[in-house]
C-alpha cells in the first residue's frame, strides 16, 4: 500500500440515514452525531475535526439548527493529507419523503408526480423493492392492491406481478404520526391476460370535470359476467354478448384525477379473471 494513501476504508454516522450524496438525515431530537471512520492505511491518522473523541474509538460531534458539516482528516504516512465531508442534517417530525426507492425491475424513483408507470417483460412475475425513510423517526408501509406486504430481514419488500396492472402503494408517515405522503408505482405486463376480453382505461375532461371512461370488449364466443371498478366506483354487466363492450364513465370528485388503476373481473366458466389496467393523471 502506497505511503501517499490517504483514503477511508469506512465512515459510519451513528444513526443518521444517508438522503443524497454526501448527506444524512437525523431525527429532530438529536444533538450530536457519533462518527467512525478507519484509513485504509493501517498507519494513517484519522482525525474528526471539532469531535469529542470516543473510548474505543471516534468521536462525537454536536449538531446546530440545520445543517452541520462533519469533516474527517486523514494523514497518510508520506504526510499527504485528504479531508472528507459530510452534511448531516436535523430533519423534522414531519418529513414524510423517502431517501431511497430501489427496485430489481427498474422502476423509477420518486419524482414529482408520485405515480409512475414502467412496463415488464412477460416473464417478470415478480420484484423487490427497498424503500428508506429520509427522516430517522418516519416509517413506511407497502401494500398491493389494497394488502399489506411484510418487509424482509433488509428492509425490502418482494411484490408479485400480476397480469395487465400491478399497483404498489407506499406510504411514510413522518414522526408525528400525522404528515403522510403516498407514492404509487405500477408495472404493466401482457402475461397470462384474462382470455377473449380487452379492456381500456383512459382520463377524459367533460364539462370541466375529470371523468375515468372504462371498457371491457368480449372478443368470445359466448356470454360474460364483468365487472368494471375505480376507485371512483363500480358497475357489473352480466350476460355481456360476443362483439358487444361494457362502458362505464365514473366521474371525478374534482376537476382533475391523479391517476389509477381500472381492474375489470371477468368470469368465465365459473373461474374468476382479473385484467387491471392504468390511467393517466388528468387536470381539467
Amino acid at each position: 500500500m502506497a505511503d501517499d494513501d490517504a483514503s477511508l476504508s469506512t465512515l459510519a454516522l451513528g444513526n443518521a440515514v444517508p438522503v443524497a450524496e454526501g448527506t444524512w438525515a437525523v431525527g429532530p431530537s438529536a444533538t450530536a452525531v457519533a462518527v467512525h471512520a478507519a484509513a485504509a492505511h493501517p498507519d494513517a491518522e484519522v482525525v474528526v475535526v471539532g469531535g469529542e473523541p470516543l473510548p474505543g474509538g471516534g468521536a462525537v460531534v454536536p449538531l446546530a439548527e440545520g445543517g452541520t458539516t462533519v469533516e474527517v482528516r486523514v494523514t497518510a504516512p508520506s504526510g499527504a493529507v485528504r479531508t472528507w465531508t459530510a452534511v448531516v442534517e436535523r430533519r423534522g417530525d414531519r418529513d414524510a419523503g423517502l431517501a431511497e426507492a430501489a427496485f430489481s425491475v427498474g422502476l423509477p424513483g420518486v419524482g414529482s408526480g408520485a405515480f409512475h408507470v414502467t412496463p415488464v417483460a412477460d416473464d417478470v412475475d415478480r420484484y423487490t423493492a427497498r424503500l428508506v425513510p429520509s427522516s430517522p423517526g418516519a416509517t413506511v408501509s407497502a401494500r398491493l392492491d389494497g394488502r399489506e406486504l411484510a418487509p424482509g430481514p433488509d428492509g425490502s419488500v418482494l411484490v408479485p406481478v400480476h397480469r395487465g396492472a400491478t399497483v404498489l402503494e407506499v406510504r411514510v408517515t413522518a414522526g408525528d404520526g400525522a404528515t403522510t405522503r403516498v407514492h404509487r408505482w405500477v408495472t404493466l405486463s401482457e402475461r397470462a391476460a384474462a382470455p377473449f376480453v380487452a379492456v381500456d382505461a383512459q382520463s377524459r375532461c367533460l364539462a370541466g370535470r375529470a371523468h375515468v371512461a372504462v371498457r371491457a370488449d368480449n372478443h368470445g364466443t359466448s356470454p360474460l359476467d364483468v365487472t368494471l371498478t375505480t376507485d371512483l366506483g363500480s358497475r357489473a354487466v352480466t350476460g355481456l354478448t360476443p362483439g358487444r363492450s361494457a362502458y362505464q364513465s365514473f366521474p371525478a370528485r374534482a376537476a382533475s384525477t391523479s391517476g389509477g388503476v381500472a381492474v375489470v373481473e371477468v368470469v368465465v366458466d365459473g373461474e374468476r379473471h382479473l385484467v387491471r389496467v392504468a390511467y393517466p393523471a388528468l387536470d381539467c
